[in-house]
């Protein structure tokens, strides 16, 4: 063992004749183990140079070609994981310095020839051990397969087509279950005729979306297609014949395979075409009108489509084109169909995009369209994609901050926010279905989130959600601390809670009102009453506690005609002066319980009060 490892250290420095020597009382020896003897032979085709190799003979026989029937020997007798891997690493290795020294001996040529037992042997294991649960396998079964192909093209150029076609041949006849056929036709498209392979398997496009089927097959057979789609293209002279053999057989497939089929389609296939030709969405589009099959189906289809060829390609501008498709889209009767079109305008892989123009005026119309539906899920994806498009707008703005020539491109989309954002608010009156109210809450809480900024920071040409916000805008938030909804009284107070303190200043009348109302509300019987009670209670203690307090401690004398300066002093802490005021409430509700607790249950149920200072003690540190 010592000595040939001295071996191949020395092997550019020693003679032919002293390598030959060392060499055959290697192989004279029995004591070897097969990995060791598999490791061996690596070494000396690793290490030696291509020269002595050729050189070297070892029975009338060049060290090179003895190498191989010693390797394949090893190969069937060993049965360990790694001990094949190792002599799948070694048999490729033999293979790829055979093509390099091809050409430098005659005898290794004749050896070489696709007829003799070398080529022979070489295909055999890969056709055999293509299917082989070791990916590291697979793999070295590739690299023979590549260096015969390059081995053949090297040795006879002129009859390579003819040896290339009939490995075509016998790659097209294996079962189509098999893995390695269609990554080995991938590696052999390279290098023959795409014509001469359509031609002797016609149906190829057909059986590769068969594939898409199964798992194991999707990704191998996806990149053959790929392949062929642009090879095809590139020697194509009209793209219809092209569109016949691709692009119908695509569409198809897309329209009636699995949903696994389909997604594996658009995963592995769609891109290719749409790289090719950008413009074949209206081929795509007319197959779709002659196939038979639901309305749903083909517009999902073409959908998939658009959004594939808006990944796809560069400066695709979808609106612009098929907004015809975008509307009929949006009036669709199914909610998968709306939300795949909302899905297509709002999202973009480049974060920085700004959406074109045409598409904002489809999302309101989507949102007025959508706004009332009834499934929960579909109202929260919709906020999801509005999401998207609202952080799309705000990251391409600073973008487009840098550019003062595109002044009126600004003021397109600062115009759109305002008109979303007033959409909304108009969707809060109080006449408006829960589920409208709703989705419009949700959308003005992302809006706030998107476009509240660092005073600091904000450029002055920024769209800023908080001075957008007019006077009647805040009292319609107000009013929906007034709705039925927890879920609704929530979303307003969050929004509400967000602004400066002085933003939210209401006029003496319009204050006394709420005020008032609020007095009502502590005292109902109602729990969605005592609910809106204590939202308001959040809402103005926060903003205006002081003059809030002042008004309801007048409100509560005047209730009770008492004289006001007997009653509660207020005090700096305005959660404490209401807490206060409350406790008073509480008190004279006590008495009516004792008094009658029928009575009691209807004028004075204590349930409103005691929600509202619990409300109040959110706001103080107890500790």
């Amino acid at each position: 063992m010592h000595s040939t490892t001295c071996l191949i250290a020395s092997s550019s420095t020693n003679s032919v004749e002293a390598i030959r020597s060392k060499v055959q009382s290697w192989l004279c020896q029995q004591n070897i183990v097969l990995f060791t003897r598999l490791a061996l032979c690596h070494s000396f085709l690793a290490k030696i140079p291509c020269i002595h190799l050729l050189d070297v003979m070892m029975d009338e026989t060049s060290l090179l070609l003895a190498l191989f029937p010693i390797i394949c020997n090893l190969f069937g007798s060993i049965t360990e994981t790694p001990d094949r891997y190792l002599a799948a690493r070694t048999l490729a290795l033999w293979t790829s310095v055979a093509k390099e020294c091809s050409t430098a001996n005659i005898s290794l040529t004749e050896a070489l020839h696709p007829d003799g037992k070398i080529m022979s042997d070489l295909l055999q294991f890969v056709w055999t051990l293509w299917e082989d649960p070791v990916n590291g396998i697979r793999h070295q079964c590739q690299s023979i397969f590549m260096d015969i192909i390059a081995t053949y093209k090297v040795l006879d150029s002129s009859t390579s087509e003819k040896y290339l076609l009939s490995l075509l041949e016998c790659l097209l006849h294996m079962k189509n279950s098999t893995r390695g056929k269609y990554t080995l036709l991938t590696l052999l498209s390279r290098h023959i005729n795409v014509h001469d392979l359509l031609r002797l398997n016609p149906g190829l496009p057909q059986e590769l979306m068969e594939a898409m089927g199964h798992q194991a097959l999707a990704c191998h057979a996806g990149e053959l297609w790929s392949q062929l789609v642009k090879l095809h293209w590139s020697v194509s002279v009209t793209c219809e014949n092209w569109q016949k053999i691709w692009i119908e057989t695509l569409v198809m497939a897309l329209s009636s395979k699995s949903t696994l089929a389909r997604q594996h389609i658009i995963q592995h296939c769609l891109v290719s075409v749409f790289e090719c030709d950008e413009h074949c969405l209206s081929h795509i589009e007319e197959c779709l009108t002659h196939l038979e099959g639901s309305e749903e189906s083909k517009m999902t289809t073409l959908l998939t489509c658009l959004r594939v060829a808006k990944t796809a390609c560069k400066d695709f501008k979808i609106e612009e084109k098929f907004s015809a498709v975008l509307l009929t889209a949006m009036h669709h009767g199914d909610e998968q169909v709306q939300l795949s079109m909302l899905g297509l305008i709002c999202e973009s892989r480049r974060t920085t995009e700004l959406p074109h123009p045409s598409a904002l005026s489809l999302v309101l119309q989507f949102l007025h369209l959508n706004g009332s539906t009834q499934s929960t899920g579909f109202r929260y994806d919709i906020v999801t994609c509005i999401r998207k498009l609202l952080r799309r707008i705000r990251d391409g703005w600073y973008a487009l901050l840098k550019l003062s020539e595109n002044e009126h491109e600004l003021q397109t989309y600062k115009g759109f926010l305002k008109n979303l954002m007033i959409q909304q608010f108009q969707a809060l009156q109080p006449l408006s279905a829960f589920q409208r109210r709703e989705i419009s809450l949700l959308i003005l809480n992302v809006m706030q989130e998107t476009f509240t900024y660092d005073s600091v920071q904000t450029p002055s040409k920024m769209f800023v959600f908080t001075e957008a916000v007019t006077i009647p805008c805040l009292h319609c938030l107000v009013f929906t601390l007034l709705d039925s909804y927890s879920a609704n009284k929530s979303a307003a107070l969050n929004i509400i809670l967000k602004f400066p303190k002085a933003h939210v200043t209401l006029q003496d009348d319009t204050f006394k009102m709420f005020v008032e109302r609020f007095f009502e509300l502590v005292r109902s019987p109602k729990a969605t009453d005592c609910s809106s009670a204590a939202y308001l209670l959040k809402c103005f203690n926060f903003h205006d506690g002081s003059r809030f307090n002042s008004l309801l401690l007048e409100i509560v004398c005047n209730h009770r005609k008492l004289d006001k300066r007997m009653q509660l002093t207020i005090t700096d802490e305005s959660s404490i002066s209401i807490i206060r005021i409350l406790l008073e409430i509480l008190q004279w509700q006590l008495v009516e319980a004792e008094t009658s607790l029928i009575k009691a249950s209807i004028s004075a149920p204590m349930y409103g009060v005691i929600q509202s200072i619990h409300a109040a003690l959110e706001n103080i540190d107890l500790r």
